[in-house]
């Protein structure tokens, strides 16, 4: 199977890593998977990618007109089975772009934050699935019709902590995403 991921993230936060470690499993499992992702962004650097084909191309932000074009670009090049997006901003652009007739939409959702209500509608009609990682998440995203909407969690690779990082730690953490030293 062939799986094209957009991913409009600059950097590689907690949902980019974790998309990222499944990708790589897709990968050994057999499937051809591309990445496509800003240029520049963290996420076309990460290590679980590496056996990857990685594309940059001019995607994210909700007024880049140019990631529209880039986004039919992407699926009339790559013909995918699935193209599996993960961005908000991505998710508009995926619905409005023609696809190939066999390629599959699935639209991915980390966070409980509510997406415009246009959006959910657009996502609703176009996408083949959407998936959200938690209860929560699917609760914010009340205009998907349930037919359309699965909940799929994220998978836990690290066991579950019972209290919170330490100082040294979380310098380690920030150092390892390339984050500065101080700051939010």
């Amino acid at each position: 199977m062939t799986i094209l991921w957009i991913c409009g993230a600059r950097v590689a936060g907690g949902a980019e890593q974790t998309m990222a470690q499944l990708a790589g499993l897709l990968r050994q499992r057999g499937h051809a998977l591309t990445v496509a992702a800003p240029p520049g962004s963290r996420l076309l650097t990460l290590p679980a990618l590496r056996d990857l084909t990685v594309q940059a191309a001019p995607l994210g932000g909700s007024l880049n007109l140019r990631a529209a074009l880039a986004t039919a670009r992407l699926l009339a090049a790559r013909r995918p089975d699935i193209a599996l997006v993960t961005t908000a901003d991505e998710w508009v652009w995926s619905c409005l772009a023609p696809r190939p007739r066999r390629t599959r939409l699935v639209l991915v959702r980390h966070m409980a934050l509510p997406l415009p209500r246009r959006v959910q509608w657009l996502a609703a009609r176009r996408a083949d699935a959407v998936v959200a990682v938690s209860e929560a998440v699917r609760d914010s995203l009340a205009a998907v019709p349930a037919a359309r909407l699965h909940v799929i969690h994220n998978p836990g690779r690290f066991p579950p902590r019972t209290a919170p990082p330490s100082r040294a730690a979380r310098a380690a953490a920030r150092a390892a995403l390339g984050l500065p030293a101080s700051g939010h």
